[in-house]
């Protein structure tokens, strides 16, 4: 049975959820009452906290023909282990041993000398079998209830990454830059510059649009300039034009006395004199 141990993607949460659900309430069910259960794996758990959870915390699933098997994880600043749950049905296959190691190497990679763990009762076992030790029993609460779990621990050694691991680590290395590195093609050129082309043609687009929005603005502002200053002119000549107005209709009023007075049948002998004195006088001919 070959075991794919892979990174954790946040579409694998709902899958993962389940797993953990099962797992809990059916491998762990011998040394638990099932208050206890219901608190440790809710029916209904928060999909959108247990996601943020498992991306921020380095986990780590095992698959085997594209099936979930289970999943581990490292906490407390990705030094200590934090979760390790197998698929209820495939329990005692040497997944958990695979994601053990896994965490481990991970560990010796940060240099931590220590591997810590908070067992349940039912992993304790487990861990027992593979190096860990116990420090202490501990009580934590979850969702209302106190859950017994025991502190564990594992001395680690740091030397212990063999010639094997590292070649492996080398040649994952390797593979990465060669695939950084691309060889030369004419048609990746060709691409290129035409891609450099496009953005070229496109600021030059961009550019003459601009200025012919200046222009059409500065256009705009000159004709509200003008137009501005005819209507100024234009009230200028309108108050002239009363102006001229008011003086002819004074004038007419003095043609109209004359034409009275010369209707009358007797003019006096100083009519003559009258007229021209009042003629001079018209707003016409004044200075």
């Amino acid at each position: 049975m070959k075991i794919t141990i892979r990174k954790f993607s946040s579409e694998d949460t709902a899958n993962l959820l389940d797993l953990f659900y099962d797992t809990v309430h059916h491998v762990n069910n011998k040394d638990h009452p099932p208050e206890h259960l219901d608190a440790w794996a809710p029916a209904q758990p928060d999909l959108k906290k247990w996601k943020i959870r498992l991306k921020s915390s380095e986990t780590i699933v095992a698959e085997l023909d594209g099936m979930m098997m289970g999943f581990a994880n490292l906490e407390s600043g990705l030094s200590a282990i934090g979760m390790l749950y197998v698929h209820k049905d495939f329990q005692g296959q040497g997944i958990g041993t695979e994601l053990l190691k896994t965490l481990e190497k991970k560990l010796k990679k940060r240099e931590v000398k220590i591997a810590a763990v908070e067992a349940s009762i039912t992993a304790k076992p487990f861990f027992e079998k593979r190096g860990y030790r116990l420090v202490r029993e501990n009580r934590k609460m979850l969702n209302g209830i106190e859950l017994l779990n025991f502190i564990m621990e594992k001395e680690l050694n740091l030397k212990d990454l063999d010639r094997k691991d590292k070649l492996e680590e080398h040649k994952g290395e390797m593979k990465d830059k060669q695939k950084k590195k691309k060889s030369f093609r004419w048609r990746d050129l060709f691409v290129n510059k035409v891609f450099d082309l496009l953005i070229v043609i496109a600021g030059v687009t961009i550019a003459f649009q601009l200025n012919n929005l200046k222009l059409n603005s500065d256009q705009e502002s000159l004709e509200t300039f003008y137009l501005q200053s005819m209507s100024v002119d234009l009230d200028k000549d309108i108050q002239i034009a009363k102006a001229n107005l008011v003086d002819i209709k004074a004038d007419r009023k003095l043609v109209e006395d004359y034409l009275r007075k010369f209707e009358q049948p007797d003019p006096s002998p100083d009519s003559l004199g009258i007229v021209i004195v009042e003629t001079v006088g018209f707003e016409t001919f004044t200075g």
